[in-house]
């Protein structure tokens, strides 16, 4: 695996080209720890994170890169995922990135590094993350998929002024046959890391083909989970702006194995809401939900992509 490594000082040298290395923000690594268990890999040692991920540091031009040996099956995980519901794991690549970052960088339970954009320098995609306490991170996938190098950077004014997670896409499906036009938000983030997380997507429908605001909006919840427990929710508890309320009626959807052989579970739920509550949720200050047992809140995005959906049903929205 590591011949690749000329490969791999490509990669630094294409995140060297792009990156201004940050001092201020420091970056609390998960290794090396006391008593971490070492492995040799082609002749270097490298630190245990466990799951069959491994890591080191190195230097190039006196600026420190990890790199971030990944799980030999990792990507035919990702593939088993995409077979069974297509699409749902979009960009492979950056997915596999996703999971270096976790895995190689300290976050707390609960708590996500976000995901900015992506560019490409000499050739190469770096895919740009923030990490809950703020600090930038640059990473690159090699080119046989077996590791990932990270770099901590200045942001890019690029990054700052077009982070792709404020632009949701919306999609618009008219069925012909029942005459009815559905609008609906992409999966959003809503709390978690990898294998445990929860995601969140609003729709509504009206019929016909000319924009109508109907009664209600849908929300679809999808729990992916690993070492957590399964989210039991009959309602969902909101508190927006100091106003507390509940929104009831939640259903069961689907609950299975989201990879045959592999301990991940995919947990699908969804309720509905009056438009006028998805409203306020929309243009709220702050909105803290209760989810079963997870407590989270809806982000600026998570609010800007939902106001952006009630806009398309109703035009006259500001």
């Amino acid at each position: 695996m590591l011949q690749t490594m000329t490969n791999g000082s490509m990669l630094i040298t294409t995140l060297l080209a792009f990156a201004l290395i940050a001092q201020t923000q420091q970056i609390e690594w998960t290794f090396p720890k006391a008593g971490q268990v070492k492995k040799t890999i082609d002749g270097e040692q490298f630190y245990d994170l466990g799951n069959e991920f491994y890591a080191r540091f190195d230097k190039l031009k006196e600026q420190q890169v990890a790199i971030v040996v990944l799980r030999n099956d990792l990507g035919a995980l990702v593939d088993n995922v995409n077979r069974e519901k297509p699409g749902d794991i979009p960009n492979k690549d950056q997915f596999m990135t996703a999971i270096a970052v976790e895995k190689a960088i300290v976050t707390p339970k609960g708590i996500f590094n976000k995901y900015l954009d992506s560019m490409t320098v000499d050739g190469r995609t770096i895919y740009v993350y923030r990490t809950h306490f703020g600090a930038l991170i640059g990473a690159a996938l090699s080119g046989d998929k077996s590791f990932v190098i990270l770099m901590q950077y200045d942001q890019p004014k690029a990054v700052v002024q077009s982070p792709k997670e404020t632009s949701k896409k919306l999609s618009t499906n008219y069925d012909r046959f029942s005459d009815e036009t559905m609008i609906e938000t992409d999966l959003m983030r809503l709390w978690g890391t990898t294998y445990d997380h929860l995601e969140v997507a609003f729709g509504g429908v009206y019929k016909g083909k000319q924009p109508t605001r109907p009664e209600v909006i849908g929300v679809i919840f999808k729990q992916i989970f690993k070492d957590t427990q399964v989210v039991e929710a009959q309602k969902i508890y909101v508190i927006a702006d100091g106003q507390r309320f509940v929104i009831e009626g939640v259903k069961e959807m689907i609950l299975k194995k989201a990879v045959e052989n592999f301990p991940v579970y995919r947990h699908e739920f969804s309720v509905l809401m009056s438009f006028d509550t998805a409203l306020i949720l929309a243009k709220a200050k702050s909105v803290e939900l209760k989810v079963g047992h997870i407590e989270t809140k809806l982000s600026f995005d998570h609010q800007a992509t939902l106001l952006s959906l009630l806009r398309s049903f109703d035009g006259t929205l500001r």
